[in-house]
């Protein structure tokens, strides 16, 4: 797998998984504010761990 489609897996499943934590304030009736909040969270964190991972996928030669 070349190291570009790794680090677009990797933004993804970071992505859904993040989803869980804003589906839960969703749940619990929290303020759009912290919603809002927790869904760009969950896409920063996915872009920063996919971004980590494309240069280790290439340094390894995948």
């Amino acid at each position: 797998m070349p190291y570009e489609e790794k680090g677009l897996r990797v933004f993804l499943v970071t992505a859904v998984a993040g989803y869980a934590g804003y589906l839960a304030l969703a749940f619990l009736d929290a303020a759009h504010f912290w919603i809002a909040t927790a869904i760009r969270t969950s896409f920063v964190l996915a872009s920063v761990t996919a971004a980590a991972v494309k240069p280790a996928a290439y340094r390894k030669g995948l």
